[in-house]
């Protein structure tokens, strides 16, 4: 069976099945001589965002505003009547954000959001096994963590199906406690500069142990691609695909 699994972000997973979603990257228990291998612990997947976010330039590009905010809630989504009947698909998770403080602001930015609703994740569920499901380079988004997170408000397009405010990506979402960035919560996949030896998401190796007002002004004295200098009243996709020369409107 294949799971199509969209994410309002703009993240889009392709698993077939629990196995391929384990080919792709799983964190699981040892083996214990049983001849059937326990279920892993969580299902880590691949995905592709909608927006660049590894360096400090597309962080002031495409994202709004630098926020710091709290997890407050976390609920379930119902999985599609085909999968219940199936017995097995995805549930999506959706995760209230609480905005505590703004850090930085790109000029002429909307104005930021008090709370967010976001479903990054969910759970693969087979019978009555649930194992959870996380994007490689997302932290746990638990109820009660902080992070420090650059946000963006995305427009219905050809690319976003509805209006609202979502990370830059899964990958952008620093955790935050006694003012590091790093700590608090697990990052699935990383766990410093060490663990990013091709400097894939370089904004967050340099911010990572820094505290999040360094990352504020690194933001400050960051100036947007040049190239998107005529695009930044479009929203961020169609913007990132006019400085990419995609075909790519609105509407």
């Amino acid at each position: 069976m294949k799971l199509r699994i969209k994410v309002t972000m703009g993240t889009v997973l392709v698993a077939a099945g629990t196995c391929a979603a384990l080919t792709a990257g799983t964190l699981a228990v040892a083996a214990t001589g049983s001849s059937k291998p326990p279920a892993p612990k969580v299902v880590v997947a691949d995905g592709d965002d909608l927006l660049p976010s590894g360096t400090a330039t597309d962080w002031v590009t495409y994202s709004d505003h630098l926020a710091v905010v709290t997890v407050t809630a976390e609920h379930a989504l119902p999985a599609s009547a085909d999968e219940v009947a199936a017995g097995e698909g995805f549930i999506p998770r959706v995760i209230t954000a609480h905005v505590d403080k703004i850090l930085w602001s790109r000029p002429n930015a909307p104005a930021a959001p008090t709370t967010m609703d976001w479903d990054l994740d969910g759970w693969t569920f087979h019978g009555d096994v649930q194992t959870p499901l996380r994007l490689d380079g997302e932290p746990t988004m638990a109820v009660g963590e902080q992070y420090v997170v650059p946000i963006t408000y995305l427009s219905p397009t050809a690319t976003v199906n509805e209006a609202g405010w979502e990370p830059l990506s899964s990958d952008a979402l620093l955790p935050d406690a006694n003012d590091t960035l790093g700590a608090g919560a697990q990052v699935i996949g990383y766990d410093g500069p060490a663990s990013d030896p091709t400097r894939e998401s370089a904004v967050k190796d340099d911010a990572w142990g820094g505290t999040p007002e360094e990352l504020a002004a690194t933001l400050a004295s960051t100036a947007p691609d040049p190239a998107a200098a005529p695009y930044m009243q479009l929203p961020p996709d169609v913007r990132f695909a006019r400085v990419n020369n995609s075909d790519h409107t609105t509407g």
